[in-house]
């Protein structure tokens, strides 16, 4: 760190964050003093130390530190703060407008929109955004295994991935370091078995970040209202309107019944539209293995019996049928949501947000989340390494002797085979090259 080369120093404070993998939270204090730093490099070094440290972490000290030197007047310092924010931020779960994913997002684009900002930091923020939503916002950074054990390619990956001052296609060795966040069980025989796990939150607490846009936000202002002099004659006839509306009130009565049955037959039309969609719906889920046999046969009693002049009344016992299911754990969130949607709003208000959620096998369980899984009771299967909620995790069947649902083969072909209607392309015709 004291070297006077500043090849050496800067590789050396980097170096730290490596050192200090498994103990995130010292990080940012061991190097806080180097972030201060007089030397460019140091500063520029101590920031991607915090990043390969506190990856994927959202912590509140590192995010803190790196704030400065995101106004640092040196461009490269503020491109190494840029990637290492992104890197702290990989997968963060506060979606709020607020909240720090947010407002690291919108600085982002800030940046790369800005025509007088330096090159160098423009591409750090670009290269940035690609590290927020990498893997499409199913992986994250890290150095070590699930045992705390330091995985080797990962290692390498992000060390080499640091080495991107010099040549630029080293950016994409950091790929090594990237880990599936998910859960994914698997029996004896290696295939996964229709199995869910609990998520002790509610749905948009590890949801995905909403879409960003550009559509720029114009607050509308009301422009003052002006009183003219022949207001008060309006008014004045509006009365004496309202009273002769008042006096022939009574022949509305029947255009009100009218109403009323229209807008019935339109409710029960909405309610026969949502109940074809939902079982439309209900099939794809059964055939992906989303829903049970026992549940889709359940539902689609309680539609047939609505046939005709009940079908609002089917609709409604559809509905409380598919919560019940959820509450039980015999139904995903994902699932549920995906009928429920179909459901009018006329028939009655928006469903809540239930304060859990049914994750099924493979599901996407975020590393801060792993805190709030857990198994339902009376599963049929449970993890042969106890508390192991993500990742690959073997199963164990409670009971063997049963018959065994497992998930419905991909429809993909295999890699290294064709479709049998699929023509071979022809080779490119021969030619020869002239400069």
């Amino acid at each position: 760190v004291s070297a006077v080369s500043t090849g050496v120093r800067r590789p050396a404070v980097i170096a730290i964050g490596f050192v200090l993998a498994a103990n995130p939270n010292q990080c940012p204090k061991v190097v806080k003093l180097l972030a201060e730093s007089y030397n460019p490099h140091v500063r520029y070094g101590s920031a991607m130390a915090v990043g390969v440290a506190c990856t994927g972490s959202a912590s509140k000290e590192a995010l803190e530190l790196l704030a400065p030197m995101l106004a640092d007047p040196v461009d490269y310092v503020r491109q190494g703060a840029l990637l290492a924010t992104s890197m702290v931020l990989m997968q963060c779960s506060d979606h709020r407008e607020e909240g720090r994913a947010a407002e690291h997002r919108k600085h982002l684009q800030k940046v790369v929109a800005d025509k007088h900002e330096d090159t160098m930091t423009k591409f750090g923020a670009i290269v940035a955004t690609g590290l927020l939503d990498a893997g499409g916002r199913n992986v994250s950074i890290s150095l070590l295994s699930k045992s705390s054990s330091r995985v080797m390619s990962s290692i390498v990956g992000v060390g080499v991935f640091t080495h991107f001052w010099f040549w630029h296609p080293l950016l994409l060795f950091v790929s090594l370091a990237f880990h599936p966040t998910c859960a994914v069980g698997l029996n004896a025989d290696l295939a996964m078995p229709v199995w869910r796990l609990k998520s002790n939150a509610p749905p948009s607490a590890f949801a995905y970040p909403p879409p960003t846009s550009n559509e720029k936000k114009e607050a509308a202002h009301a422009a003052p209202t002006a009183v003219l002099s022949t207001s008060a004659k309006a008014s004045k006839a509006a009365k004496s309107a309202k009273a002769a509306a008042d006096s022939a009130s009574a022949m509305e009565v029947d255009k009100a019944e009218e109403e009323k049955e229209k807008k019935a037959r339109e409710a029960e039309k909405e309610a026969k539209a949502a109940v074809e969609a939902m079982l439309g719906t209900l099939k794809e889920l059964n055939e992906r293995g989303s829903v049970s046999a026992s549940l889709a046969a359940e539902l689609t009693r309680l539609a047939e019996t609505g046939e005709g002049e009940d079908t609002t009344r089917a609709l409604g016992a559809m509905a409380g049928a598919i919560e019940a299911a959820h509450a039980r754990g015999d139904l995903a969130t994902a699932a549920r949501t995906a009928m429920r949607k179909h459901q009018p709003k006329a028939s009655g208000e928006e469903p809540a947000e239930p304060p859990f959620s049914i994750l099924e096998n493979p599901a996407r369980v975020l590393r801060t989340q792993e805190r709030v899984i857990s198994l339902l009771p009376n599963s049929r299967y449970t993890p042969v390494a106890k508390g192991r909620v993500s990742g690959i995790i073997m199963l164990t069947d409670q009971t063997p002797d049963a018959e065994q649902e497992l998930l419905p083969a991909s429809s993909l072909i295999a890699t290294g085979e064709s479709a049998p209607d699929e023509e071979e392309p022809s080779p490119p015709a021969p030619f020869e090259f002239t400069e």
